[in-house]
Protein backbone atom coordinates (compact mmCIF):
# COMPACT_ATOMS: atom_id res chain seq x y z
CA UNK A 1 0.00 0.00 0.00
CA UNK A 2 1.52 2.90 -1.26
CA UNK A 3 1.27 6.49 1.28
CA UNK A 4 -1.61 8.12 -0.56
CA UNK A 5 -3.55 5.16 -0.59
CA UNK A 6 -2.84 4.70 3.43
CA UNK A 7 -3.69 8.79 3.44
CA UNK A 8 -6.87 7.69 1.42
CA UNK A 9 -7.68 4.34 3.41
CA UNK A 10 -7.29 5.69 6.94
CA UNK A 11 -8.63 9.14 6.50
CA UNK A 12 -5.51 10.73 7.52
CA UNK A 13 -4.54 14.46 8.17
CA UNK A 14 -2.21 16.98 9.67
CA UNK A 15 -2.25 18.00 13.05
CA UNK A 16 0.07 19.11 16.05
CA UNK A 17 1.50 17.44 18.74
CA UNK A 18 4.17 19.56 21.39
CA UNK A 19 4.32 22.15 18.12
CA UNK A 20 5.60 19.59 15.96
CA UNK A 21 4.06 17.80 13.06
CA UNK A 22 1.93 14.72 14.06
CA UNK A 23 -0.38 12.10 11.88
CA UNK A 24 -4.04 12.25 12.86
CA UNK A 25 -5.75 8.93 12.14
CA UNK A 26 -9.90 9.30 11.94
CA UNK A 27 -10.41 6.17 10.58
CA UNK A 28 -8.89 3.47 13.10
CA UNK A 29 -9.91 0.15 13.25
CA UNK A 30 -11.89 -1.25 16.42
CA UNK A 31 -10.16 -4.31 16.69
CA UNK A 32 -7.37 -3.41 19.10
CA UNK A 33 -4.96 -6.03 17.33
CA UNK A 34 -5.71 -4.43 13.89
CA UNK A 35 -5.04 -0.85 15.50
CA UNK A 36 -1.95 -1.98 16.57
CA UNK A 37 -0.57 -3.46 13.45
CA UNK A 38 -1.80 -0.07 11.31
CA UNK A 39 0.09 1.92 14.63
CA UNK A 40 3.53 -0.46 14.24
CA UNK A 41 2.71 0.33 10.34
CA UNK A 42 2.62 3.93 9.98
CA UNK A 43 5.13 4.97 12.27
CA UNK A 44 8.12 3.90 10.23
CA UNK A 45 6.24 5.88 7.28
CA UNK A 46 5.50 9.24 9.27
CA UNK A 47 8.30 11.73 7.45
CA UNK A 48 7.04 10.66 4.20
CA UNK A 49 2.84 10.67 5.74
CA UNK A 50 3.18 14.20 6.96
CA UNK A 51 5.08 15.45 4.01
CA UNK A 52 2.42 14.01 1.24
CA UNK A 53 -0.09 15.45 3.55
CA UNK A 54 1.62 18.59 3.79
CA UNK A 55 2.35 18.45 0.08
CA UNK A 56 -1.29 18.11 -0.46
CA UNK A 57 -2.52 20.64 1.52
CA UNK A 58 -0.38 22.75 -0.53
CA UNK A 59 -1.97 22.07 -3.52
CA UNK A 60 -5.35 22.12 -2.06
CA UNK A 61 -4.43 25.82 -0.69
CA UNK A 62 -3.02 26.68 -4.60
CA UNK A 63 -6.14 25.42 -6.00
CA UNK A 64 -8.15 27.48 -3.66
CA UNK A 65 -6.44 30.57 -5.01
CA UNK A 66 -6.43 29.99 -8.10
CA UNK A 67 -10.13 29.68 -7.66
CA UNK A 68 -10.81 32.89 -5.93
CA UNK A 69 -9.45 34.27 -8.71
CA UNK A 70 -10.84 33.18 -11.15
CA UNK A 71 -13.82 33.96 -9.56
CA UNK A 72 -12.93 37.23 -9.12
CA UNK A 73 -12.06 37.73 -12.62
CA UNK A 74 -15.75 36.77 -13.63
CA UNK A 75 -17.12 39.13 -10.70
CA UNK A 76 -14.66 42.14 -12.67
CA UNK A 77 -16.16 40.78 -16.11
CA UNK A 78 -19.50 41.00 -14.84
CA UNK A 79 -19.67 44.02 -13.43
CA UNK A 80 -17.26 46.03 -15.94
CA UNK A 81 -19.94 44.72 -18.56
CA UNK A 82 -17.15 42.83 -20.83
CA UNK A 83 -18.96 40.06 -19.57
CA UNK A 84 -23.08 39.74 -19.65
CA UNK A 85 -25.50 38.37 -17.61
CA UNK A 86 -27.53 35.68 -19.06
CA UNK A 87 -30.25 34.16 -17.43
CA UNK A 88 -31.31 30.76 -18.25
CA UNK A 89 -35.52 29.70 -18.83
CA UNK A 90 -36.83 27.30 -16.41
CA UNK A 91 -40.31 25.54 -17.42
CA UNK A 92 -40.98 24.37 -13.98
CA UNK A 93 -44.52 22.26 -13.09
CA UNK A 94 -46.22 25.33 -11.42
CA UNK A 95 -43.85 28.12 -11.96
CA UNK A 96 -41.80 29.40 -15.08
CA UNK A 97 -38.93 31.40 -14.98
CA UNK A 98 -35.27 32.49 -15.08
CA UNK A 99 -32.32 31.26 -12.99
CA UNK A 100 -28.50 32.21 -12.60
CA UNK A 101 -25.43 30.99 -11.75
CA UNK A 102 -24.69 31.80 -8.27
CA UNK A 103 -22.04 34.32 -9.45
CA UNK A 104 -24.40 36.11 -10.93
CA UNK A 105 -27.13 35.56 -8.49
CA UNK A 106 -24.50 37.34 -5.98
CA UNK A 107 -24.12 40.50 -8.30
CA UNK A 108 -27.88 40.55 -8.83
CA UNK A 109 -28.84 40.20 -4.77
CA UNK A 110 -27.02 43.03 -4.16
CA UNK A 111 -29.45 45.35 -7.03
CA UNK A 112 -32.36 43.38 -5.75
CA UNK A 113 -33.62 41.87 -9.04
CA UNK A 114 -34.77 38.51 -8.67
CA UNK A 115 -35.41 36.44 -5.06
CA UNK A 116 -35.07 33.32 -3.30
CA UNK A 117 -37.68 30.51 -4.56
CA UNK A 118 -37.41 27.46 -2.98
CA UNK A 119 -36.02 24.89 -5.28
CA UNK A 120 -35.16 26.83 -7.64
CA UNK A 121 -32.58 29.18 -5.84
CA UNK A 122 -32.42 32.86 -7.52
CA UNK A 123 -35.52 33.47 -9.64
CA UNK A 124 -35.88 36.27 -11.90
CA UNK A 125 -39.77 36.70 -13.45
CA UNK A 126 -40.09 36.40 -16.97
CA UNK A 127 -41.37 40.18 -16.66
CA UNK A 128 -38.36 41.36 -15.87
CA UNK A 129 -36.82 39.88 -18.42
CA UNK A 130 -39.15 40.89 -21.60
CA UNK A 131 -37.79 44.51 -19.82
CA UNK A 132 -34.48 44.16 -19.99
CA UNK A 133 -33.57 41.36 -22.44
CA UNK A 134 -32.12 37.70 -22.44
CA UNK A 135 -29.02 39.32 -22.15
CA UNK A 136 -27.70 42.08 -20.33
CA UNK A 137 -25.05 44.32 -18.78
CA UNK A 138 -24.83 44.94 -14.55
CA UNK A 139 -25.20 48.59 -15.02
CA UNK A 140 -28.30 47.76 -16.93
CA UNK A 141 -29.64 45.68 -14.15
CA UNK A 142 -28.35 48.27 -12.11
CA UNK A 143 -30.19 51.10 -13.63
CA UNK A 144 -33.43 49.01 -14.14
CA UNK A 145 -33.85 48.03 -10.30
CA UNK A 146 -32.46 51.44 -8.80
CA UNK A 147 -36.03 53.75 -8.79
CA UNK A 148 -37.61 50.58 -6.33
CA UNK A 149 -34.19 50.54 -4.01
CA UNK A 150 -34.08 54.41 -3.79
CA UNK A 151 -38.25 54.32 -3.11
CA UNK A 152 -36.92 51.43 -0.50
CA UNK A 153 -33.89 53.72 1.17
CA UNK A 154 -36.64 56.73 0.92
CA UNK A 155 -39.69 54.27 2.77
CA UNK A 156 -36.76 53.24 5.23
CA UNK A 157 -35.21 56.71 6.30
CA UNK A 158 -39.10 57.74 6.82
CA UNK A 159 -39.83 55.10 9.17
CA UNK A 160 -36.74 55.30 11.43
CA UNK A 161 -37.21 59.65 11.33
CA UNK A 162 -41.20 58.64 12.40
CA UNK A 163 -39.75 56.25 14.68
CA UNK A 164 -37.10 58.83 16.25
CA UNK A 165 -39.99 61.84 17.08
CA UNK A 166 -41.87 59.37 18.79
CA UNK A 167 -38.21 58.88 21.14
CA UNK A 168 -37.76 62.47 21.35
CA UNK A 169 -41.41 63.05 22.26
CA UNK A 170 -40.75 60.60 25.07
CA UNK A 171 -37.97 61.94 26.04
CA UNK A 172 -39.63 65.71 26.46
CA UNK A 173 -42.77 64.85 27.98
CA UNK A 174 -40.72 61.74 30.38
CA UNK A 175 -43.32 60.05 29.37
CA UNK A 176 -44.03 56.70 27.82
CA UNK A 177 -45.03 56.76 23.61
CA UNK A 178 -46.47 54.33 21.69
CA UNK A 179 -44.73 53.33 18.99
CA UNK A 180 -47.15 50.52 17.42
CA UNK A 181 -49.35 48.08 18.33
CA UNK A 182 -50.18 44.46 17.29
CA UNK A 183 -52.56 41.37 17.79
CA UNK A 184 -50.12 37.87 18.59
CA UNK A 185 -50.91 34.31 20.46
CA UNK A 186 -51.88 34.39 24.38
CA UNK A 187 -48.06 34.29 25.58
CA UNK A 188 -49.41 32.77 28.81
CA UNK A 189 -50.18 29.16 29.35
CA UNK A 190 -53.31 28.04 30.91
CA UNK A 191 -54.65 31.60 30.43
CA UNK A 192 -58.28 31.38 29.55
CA UNK A 193 -57.20 34.21 26.60
CA UNK A 194 -58.11 34.07 23.11
CA UNK A 195 -54.99 36.02 21.68
CA UNK A 196 -53.03 39.33 23.46
CA UNK A 197 -52.51 42.51 22.18
CA UNK A 198 -48.74 43.23 22.10
CA UNK A 199 -47.69 46.95 22.81
CA UNK A 200 -44.22 48.38 22.03
CA UNK A 201 -43.97 52.05 23.94
CA UNK A 202 -40.67 54.05 23.47
CA UNK A 203 -39.18 54.57 27.05
CA UNK A 204 -38.06 58.36 27.82
CA UNK A 205 -34.45 57.24 28.61
CA UNK A 206 -34.23 55.89 24.64
CA UNK A 207 -34.86 52.12 25.92
CA UNK A 208 -37.86 49.94 24.28
CA UNK A 209 -41.04 48.87 26.41
CA UNK A 210 -43.26 45.71 25.75
CA UNK A 211 -46.95 44.97 27.12
CA UNK A 212 -48.88 41.95 26.46
CA UNK A 213 -52.60 42.53 27.29
CA UNK A 214 -55.12 39.22 27.03
CA UNK A 215 -58.45 39.79 25.72
CA UNK A 216 -61.22 37.66 26.51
Amino acid sequence: MTVEEMIRKYRMALTTQNGEPAVMVRNVPKNKAAADALKKQVMPLKPQIIAELQRQEAEAAAEALRREAEEQTQIDGLKNGSILFKPRYRDGEYLQGYTVTLLEEKLLREIELGSEVRGWGWYINPIEIIKLGTEFTYEQAKEYTRPEREKKEREKAEKAATRQALFDKAKKTGQPVKIRSWHTDCGTPGEDCSMDIHTEWAMPDGSVKHEWQHTW
